[in-house]
């Protein structure tokens, strides 16, 4: 080097992967000629300290889950709730959250053991939970459907993850929403038709009456209920001794009773 010239070097060092976490890594450089170096007090650098820093654990943590697309009043509706670790590091105390949706009642019965109301009756909460990288956990969880439910009415639901590992990703903690539709069942009529008489003969030119009783065993209401009776050969129909609901139909081949 000439007089007042300089020469910059880089030099790098790998850092062991078992290097303590928090250590502190100490440098110094010296300098050395050949020629006469009258002033050897600034032939050491100053001491450089680089501190060891280890990444903290990252856990990603996402749930997903699905549900019956319509329920019918007094029903039970089950939700699968997965949570999964997309993370590269291990999750601790993973605790799935679902909120109870209003008007329904948990079923712990019907719900994975793991899976409990919370104290204030609001939330069921699956928990005690460790998940490794890539691992997964499936809960069942239950509601009662209550037989007042509307019918028409919608329940919407989510679930929610959380875990004590460190998670840089809280935009996949909740999962989509499961929408469900209160169908209720079409009302059912059973009907049914007797047909008596106390005539077990009849003089020509006389009048022949019949008794017709139509009944509904249900269990739903029997609407616009029409009772037939076709004319027999040779007869013809009596409107006056016959009730006022009954009448000849267009082409006089039958009487309706409606």
């Amino acid at each position: 080097l000439n007089s007042a010239s300089s020469r910059s070097f880089t030099v790098g060092f790998n850092v062991s992967q078992s290097y303590t976490c928090g250590g502190t890594v100490l440098n110094q450089a010296t300098v050395s000629t050949s020629s006469t170096d009258p002033n050897s007090s600034n032939d050491s650098s100053s001491i450089v300290a680089t501190a060891v820093q280890c990444p903290l654990p990252i856990a990603d943590m996402t749930v997903i889950k699905s549900g019956s697309p319509s329920i019918q009043p007094g029903g039970v509706l089950l939700y699968t709730v997965t949570a999964i670790n997309l993370g590269t590091e291990i999750a601790n105390n993973v605790v799935v959250s679902d909120v109870v949706p209003a008007g329904l009642t948990f079923n712990a019965s019907q719900s994975d053991p793991s899976c409990v109301i919370n104290g204030n009756g609001t939330s069921v909460l699956c928990n005690n939970l460790t998940l490794n990288s890539g691992n997964s956990r499936t809960f069942g969880i239950a509601f009662n459907v209550p037989s007042t439910a509307a019918c028409g009415s919608v329940i919407n639901n989510t679930a929610t993850v959380s875990t004590s590992s460190n998670d840089p990703n809280p935009a996949n903690n909740t999962s989509q929403t499961v929408s469900t539709t209160v169908n209720c069942p079409v009302p059912v009529a059973d009907l049914s038709v007797t047909k008596t008489t106390a005539q077990t003969s009849v003089a020509r030119g006389g009048l022949l009456s019949y008794t017709l009783t139509a009944s509904n065993a249900g269990p739903g209401v029997a609407n616009n209920v029409v009772i037939t009776d076709v004319i027999p050969a040779g007869l013809a129909f009596n409107s006056a001794a016959s009730s006022s609901g009954c009448v000849l139909n267009g082409n006089s081949t039958s009487v309706l009773c409606n």
